[in-house]
């Protein structure tokens, strides 16, 4: 399944940048991703600086992009012309006949193409080749700077997944199928079950400032708009109640 989505400001109701995508929540991640590398090495990875430029003052704003689902459809060509259909609504900002920030008119992404025989075969020819090239310090050092604060400042890998729509997932589902827990058979009262007072939390609280750091991150986590309902939601609820599970459907 193909999707055409849309680039928000949440405090803009017009979009500055229209794409198309298999998976739209990744899609995101990867959008935000492209500011966090400028932010962390100075360099734009994107060709697309007027994009990430306008990403950037958004975080910098204290804010969040919002994406939206605009049309699904599961042909691969359908959804390129889709792609140039909606951009011709907008127009671009470097042709100064619109508001989107996007670099072309649509519909030459390479999401779907299937590559050349011939391309892949030199590709992998050149991995052997270079299989026992290593990481010059330098190299090391960047690579080092660029994942800083990954634990804790990046979503992880699995966000959004689930068992139903990630092959990894479903994978690991079905391996431990037939296993039996650890803790089936052992008494509420066991002291290797950590409840009651064998809590380490028990009967503490976290202080107001512990509170408040924990409330800024759920704001600053991605907000994604319901196609039928246009509400605004965090991953979770959005994958479970909107969308084609949503009630306006």
């Amino acid at each position: 399944m193909f999707y055409i989505y849309y680039l928000f400001d949440p405090n803009d109701s017009l979009p500055f940048y229209i794409g198309y995508t298999k998976d739209y929540t990744r899609r995101l991640k990867s959008h935000v991703k492209e500011v966090n590398q400028l932010i962390n090495t100075g360099k734009c990875a994107s060709n697309n600086t007027l994009k990430v430029g306008t990403i950037k003052k958004i975080i910098d704003a204290g804010r969040y992009p919002v994406i939206k689902v605009i049309e699904s459809v599961e042909d691969f060509n359908k959804v390129r012309n889709l792609e140039i259909e909606h951009i011709s609504k907008y127009g671009l900002r470097i042709l100064n006949t619109g508001i989107l920030t996007n670099m072309t008119l649509g519909g030459d992404g390479s999401l779907g193409k299937k590559k050349d025989p011939e391309v892949v075969r030199r590709q992998v020819a050149t991995r052997i080749t270079n299989g026992n090239n290593k990481h010059t310090e330098e190299t090391k050092k960047l690579l080092s700077k660029v994942r800083t604060g990954y634990k804790t400042g990046k979503p992880a890998w699995n966000t959004g997944k689930t068992k139903d729509t990630d092959e990894s997932l479903k994978k690991m589902s079905n391996s431990l199928l037939g296993n039996i827990p650890w803790n089936k058979d052992i008494d509420k009262n066991d002291p290797r079950r950590q409840t009651g007072e064998r809590n380490s939390f028990f009967g503490k609280t976290h202080d107001v400032e512990t509170r408040a750091h924990m409330s800024e991150i759920a704001k600053s986590r991605p907000k994604y708009e319901c196609c039928y309902c246009g509400k605004l939601n965090n991953i979770n609820n959005h994958n479970r109640w909107h969308n084609d599970n949503c009630k306006k459907k």
